[in-house]
């Protein structure tokens, strides 16, 4: 500033409006750069906030910059269950879901999804058979990182079926087994009939439970529901167990005794109903037969019990039979023969081979457990080996001057004997190996009456090989 005249003026000055106690900031860059030029001095100008509004893009960067500071978040599942085998679409939840890139449900296929906005996801999902039980986790990714919501969905075993109790009916006082028939039993954690004490119970599989079962001696006559719980939920066979008769009379304290078992054989594979009769059988607790499993038994009366059974692949030959009551046990020694069946053959691998050869042969089939004898026609069996009930395998030999053709195979056990006609083949030696520089003499064919040693062709391998007569 310079004084002229009295008067103070300023050159080279720039007016600048003024707001509040800053200066607008378009003109403060020109103010500043004016004083320091003329004076030589810094000077620090208070300056106004800006007064130009963000563009668009600017606002865009910043939010997009918020949401990548902020994950997307889950809060619900709807539905949050689903059974074995079912499709279903379900609806996501949450905050900050838009341009997600993968939904995921532990054990669970997600075959599509859509977003529908920043607050929820469609997805369509399959619940496979082999998904485990239980709660899953969900997860969701976005481009700005992934929220997963622990246990959101839970995935349920179907319920079980009932299709059969058998026997399907008892008398007062009586204690049986009984065998449940359905389906997805596995597991299961409860088996109730109306009325009647279940006094324990095995899961035999998944398509059968095994039950031991008393009916009170003061039991009314009727039908009676049928319940087994499992962890997919619990199903009912109405009417599925009947008390068919009035209370027997009080078990005798009286040894039990048998006098007839009916049929009294059978093979193995077999399932059928046998019925003992004897003496006191009245409260029996148990049916036995040597190495045959009893399946359930039905006390008919005081001299009859109804056992059904199935016979598995043991040993043939005879069975003890035995019953047992609070009075004792009765037995009726070999009273039941297990008849094996006869065998069946129906491969022969190799199932040819030369005159003269020794190897082996695999003899495929059924029921060979206990065989004691295999022949071929013609060939000598130097041994054999049962290797389970459906192969066996034998060391042959076949003689020089066997002749040539088909041969039966046969083969024998406790079930009898099964031959295989023309289960293997013996054929003419075609190529006889050796030295041709040794060889002094050549047996013929039958075939030949004679031969001219220029028909001879001395392989290069060492075979010596005729031409066709």
């Amino acid at each position: 500033m310079r004084h002229r005249n009295g008067k103070r003026t300023t050159e080279g000055s720039t007016r600048v409006r003024r707001i509040g106690n800053c200066l607008d900031v378009r003109l403060a860059a020109l103010l500043v750069l004016t004083v320091v030029l003329t004076v030589g001095l810094i000077v620090f100008v208070p300056l106004c906030p800006s007064t130009a509004r963000p563009s668009a893009d600017s606002i865009g960067l910043a939010e997009a910059r918020s949401a990548d500071a902020s994950g997307p978040t889950i809060s619900a599942i709807n539905p949050s269950q689903g059974t074995w085998g079912q499709s279903l679409d379900i609806t996501i939840t949450g905050t900050r879901l838009k341009g997600a890139t993968a939904v995921t449900i532990n054990g669970v296929s997600v075959n599509s999804f859509t977003v529908r906005g920043s607050t929820g996801i469609k997805a369509s999902i399959s619940v496979g058979s082999a998904s485990v039980p239980g709660t899953k986790d969900v997860s969701v990714t976005t481009p700005g990182g992934s929220a997963t919501l622990t246990g959101g969905f839970t995935v349920l075993e179907i319920p079980p079926t009932l299709t059969s109790v058998s026997p399907n009916h008892g008398n007062p006082g009586q204690a049986l087994d009984l065998t449940i028939g359905g389906s997805r039993l596995g597991g299961a954690t409860a088996v109730t009939i109306s009325g009647i004490a279940v006094d324990s119970f095995t899961v035999s599989s998944d398509s059968q439970i095994t039950a031991r079962v008393t009916v009170d001696s003061g039991a009314s006559r009727g039908s009676r529901d049928v319940s087994v719980t499992t962890p997919g939920g619990a199903a009912t066979l109405a009417n599925g167990f009947a008390v068919v008769q009035e209370s027997l009379a009080p078990a005798s304290s009286l040894p039990p005794t048998i006098s007839s078992v009916s049929p009294n054989q059978g093979t193995w594979g077999q399932t059928l109903d046998v019925t003992i009769a004897g003496t006191y059988f009245t409260g029996a607790t148990s049916v036995t037969i040597s190495g045959i499993t009893v399946n359930s038994f039905t006390v008919r009366s005081d001299t009859q019990v109804t056992a059904n059974i199935y016979i598995p692949s043991v040993t043939p030959g005879l069975k003890n039979v035995r019953v047992y009551t609070g009075g004792g046990t009765a037995v009726l020694n070999t009273s039941f023969t297990v008849v094996a069946p006869p065998p069946v053959i129906g491969s022969v691998s190799p199932s040819e081979a030369a005159q003269g050869q020794t190897l082996e042969v695999a003899i495929a089939g059924a029921y060979f457990t206990g065989a004691t004898a295999v022949t071929i026609t013609g060939t000598a069996v130097n041994s054999l080996t049962v290797h389970n009930d459906t192969q066996i395998t034998v060391s042959i030999t076949i003689g020089s001057v066997a002749g040539p053709g088909s041969k039966d195979v046969s083969v024998t056990t406790a079930g009898g004997t099964v031959t295989f006609a023309n289960g293997f083949a013996v054929v003419e030696e075609a190529v006889t190996r050796g030295d041709p520089e040794a060889l002094t003499s050549i047996r013929l064919a039958p075939r030949f009456a004679s031969y001219d040693p220029s028909d001879l062709l001395v392989i290069k391998t060492w075979f010596i090989a005729w031409p066709n007569a």
